[in-house]
């Protein structure tokens, strides 16, 4: 483990919910044990009170890029959010911008099966807001 795995652990950053089951807070433990190993591993951070939204930023990019769905980057949203809370980060997370990031996939889809058809311009920025609305 690295350094601000241990410390993560040391100070039991994140928050236990008794409404939620025990296999919820380690799903919730390994996404956030994820967020740390890339930090420290990107950054070369020390300490858990050295991370900023940068560091949330790059890692949201890299799952974006790693083919994760919208939905599970928003779980990772969830879990951080929480552990940002609990150690008073000054970091903002936003889980419903993963929902918005589905929405923009999706568009690009979209447009470029109507590409493949041969629909362009103008008619194809139509349809594409058409279908995206379905």
């Amino acid at each position: 483990m690295g350094i601000l795995i241990d410390e993560f652990h040391r100070k039991r950053l994140l928050p236990r919910n008794r409404q939620n089951t025990n296999e919820w807070n380690r799903q919730n433990l390994r996404y956030v044990e994820r967020w740390l190993g890339y930090v420290e591993a990107e950054y070369r951070l020390k300490e858990i009170r050295q991370l900023r939204q940068k560091h949330y930023d790059a890692f949201v990019s890299s799952l974006a890029d790693s083919g994760l769905s919208p939905e599970t980057i928003r779980k990772y949203a969830l879990a951080s959010k929480k552990f940002v809370r609990t150690s008073r980060l000054p970091i903002r997370i936003n889980p419903e911008s993963a929902k918005r990031r589905k929405v923009n996939t999706r568009l690009e889809r979209i447009r470029k099966i109507l590409m493949d058809y041969g629909i362009e311009g103008d008619r194809l920025e139509g349809m594409s807001q058409d279908l995206i609305r379905l």
